[in-house]
């Protein structure tokens, strides 16, 4: 007859620890590099890259979307260009104009609204109409050059963009030196709207 070895286990005390003391404990077991517990026993936080910012898209500007030029765009006067989704906040066309808002290719200037946040109607010549249109037209001046035209009374309204790289127009017209290598964005009210182009350029902090 075999010997039951189950119940001799069972029955002898120290065959007992035997068997438990050859079985290595799962708390005991060091923690190898490399699993998962070691991984997670001290986390290591990874700083990630800064992006760049897009360059400046015109086939985008030209239909009013306004992806590749998001962030905050400064003058050397301090005035501010705040462009988050499809939205241009201008802190200052002027003195006079004060603040304005270009949503996609749509213009407002609340210092020229009625009670009802439309144009108000004033006279010229004779005749009333607007203060100022709401619609915004695209038009490509140049290669690397962009500018959204509009109207004030009886002068011109102009945004225009120049891409890094590019000597505008602008550029060479007003009296302070821009930053060519650099993208830029000018905003201007006036009769002849080139030549009364802001001279302060907007760059993009």
């Amino acid at each position: 007859m075999k010997p039951n070895k189950e119940a001799d286990s069972q029955n002898n005390p120290a065959a007992k620890q035997s068997q438990t003391a050859s079985q290595p404990s799962e708390e005991a077991r060091p923690v190898e590099e490399g699993d998962e517990a070691g991984e997670n026993a001290n986390p290591q936080e990874l700083d990630e890259p800064e992006q760049a910012p897009v360059a400046m898209n015109f086939d985008q500007l030209q239909a009013g979307n306004f992806a590749s030029i998001q962030g905050i765009w400064e003058n050397s006067q301090g005035d501010r260009l705040v462009i988050s989704g499809n939205q241009m906040e201008i802190s200052r066309i002027n003195q006079e104009l004060g603040s304005a808002l270009v949503s996609g290719l749509s213009l407002n200037i609340p210092s020229l609204n009625n009670d009802q946040g439309e144009p108000q109607e004033i006279e010229v010549f004779g005749n009333s109409q607007p203060a100022y249109s709401r619609y915004l037209t695209p038009s490509q001046r140049k290669e690397g050059e962009l500018a959204l035209d509009g109207a004030v009374a009886t002068a011109g309204f102009m945004v225009t963009f120049a891409k890094a790289g590019v000597v505008s127009n602008i550029d060479r017209q007003v009296s302070k030196a821009s930053d060519s290598s650099r993208e830029r964005i000018w905003v201007a009210v006036g009769q002849n709207i080139d030549s009364d182009m802001n001279d302060d350029v907007y760059y993009r902090d």
